[in-house]
């Protein structure tokens, strides 16, 4: 704000400089001896009259330019809805416990790998509830996206809750949550879930 005033402050200068300027080289009607006497500093100073309104209406340009930056934010976020549907299998690398491919709504194609932090019976007889962290790979570029997972199988059904803990390329700074439903494939074993929520980017 303070370099802000100060190019206000040399504006007014400049224009009002201008316009005395103009004031002190008036068109002499021969009531005015002086004016008679000094032809050559009139058309002078008539000449340096136009640089000078032109240098003033600069710095006021600036100036004004300049209050519309600070008027501004440096960045706003953008929040979009998550879309996602993945497949996943276990003819994995070493390390990770499934993966697969799918598709993010936006973004397109993807491959997906799925480790799982946690795994422990329950609630109830037929029911399994863990955690995992679910890497996001888009085919287009390699932008990757995390995901911490936690949810519950329960006689096949899949269903949770996600959270985005980071990523790089097009989702660098990415957050956002939701939910996920799917079904476990038994005997492969693999799962196809589907991923809804929000994804908000700097």
């Amino acid at each position: 704000m303070e370099l802000n005033l100060h190019v206000w402050t040399a504006a007014s200068r400049w224009f009002h400089g201008s316009l005395d300027g103009i004031k002190g080289n008036h068109i002499d009607d021969g009531r005015n001896p002086s004016a008679q006497r000094r032809p050559t500093a009139g058309l002078r100073d008539e000449s340096t009259k136009e640089p000078r309104m032109r240098r003033a209406l600069c710095l006021v340009s600036l100036a004004a330019l300049g209050a519309t930056v600070l008027a501004f934010p440096a960045g706003a976020s953008t929040t979009l809805e998550l879309n996602a549907q993945f497949h996943d299998f276990d003819t994995c690398p070493v390390g990770v416990d499934e993966c697969g491919k799918g598709v993010v709504k936006r973004f397109g194609t993807a491959s997906t790998t799925l480790v799982f932090t946690s795994f422990v019976p329950g609630p109830g007889t037929d029911c399994v509830t863990g955690t995992a962290d679910r890497i996001v790979t888009l085919d287009a570029d390699g932008s990757t996206l995390l995901l911490a997972i936690a949810g519950t199988i329960c006689d096949h059904k899949i269903a949770g809750t996600f959270s985005i803990v980071g990523g790089t390329g097009v989702f660098a700074g990415a957050a956002g949550s939701g939910t996920l439903r799917g079904v476990a494939i038994p005997g492969v074993p693999g799962d196809s879930v589907h991923l809804t929520g929000t994804l908000t980017l700097p």
